[in-house]
């Protein structure tokens, strides 16, 4: 069994999800190959979050045992994220350059020219993400730059998500950026990037 994160309360479990009851907590539970990869616990969250149940998700990149999950619930880890994430969803945002290609350099001056326009396409990015954010006074992780694009993640109350999209298309639309700059908007997803569970994980087990 895959742990995929803790509840109080369950409104119902798709097909291949159950639970553990650890005191108050209710472990959520994968059985089996559905839950084998990363990617496999990520849509299992998912479809647990889509169904309504609001729970703190481990991290899908790592399986965690049901005893490790049992530790985690008897710590103070738990009662302190709680309030901060009950009924609260995540969206992730990522901004990228989308015609600019960086070709491989073949010399030292080459290089210093794609690492120069790789730098000039990051501090864009990060400009018009602070930008955005400013626009907000909801919890927001710090920028996270990647080889092509820059990205940041908000912390939505689930009853507010369409409106925040809603805001999200008004910024953008006042503000003066180039044709050649995308921005994606995905969420809903459980509140991963602010239930910071691993290292308390770890440490209990």
């Amino acid at each position: 069994m895959t742990v995929l994160g803790w509840a109080q309360h369950i409104a119902h479990l798709p097909c291949g999800v159950q639970h553990h009851r650890a005191g108050v907590w209710k472990i959520l539970l994968a059985e089996g190959k559905p839950a084998q990869t990363a990617h496999d616990r990520l849509a299992l969250q998912v479809k647990c979050f889509d169904a309504g149940t609001g729970f703190l998700p481990t991290a899908p990149a790592k399986a965690m045992t049901l005893h490790t999950a049992i530790a985690v619930a008897q710590s103070q880890a738990l009662y302190k994220l709680w309030p901060q994430l009950m009924d609260r969803c995540q969206f992730s945002l990522s901004l990228r350059r989308a015609t600019r290609p960086h070709a491989v350099p073949d010399d030292g001056r080459s290089w210093l020219l794609a690492r120069k326009a790789r730098q000039d396409d990051q501090n864009t990015h990060a400009r018009f993400l602070t930008e955005i954010a400013a626009h907000f006074t909801l919890p927001a992780t710090p920028l996270r730059q990647t080889t092509d694009a820059t990205q940041c993640d908000f912390l939505v109350p689930r009853a507010h998500a369409d409106r925040f999209c809603g805001d999200i298309r008004s910024i953008v639309n006042t503000m003066d950026a180039t044709d050649d700059i995308s921005l994606s908007v995905t969420g809903p997803w459980p509140p991963f990037a602010f239930a910071k569970l691993a290292q308390t994980a770890e440490g209990a087990a």
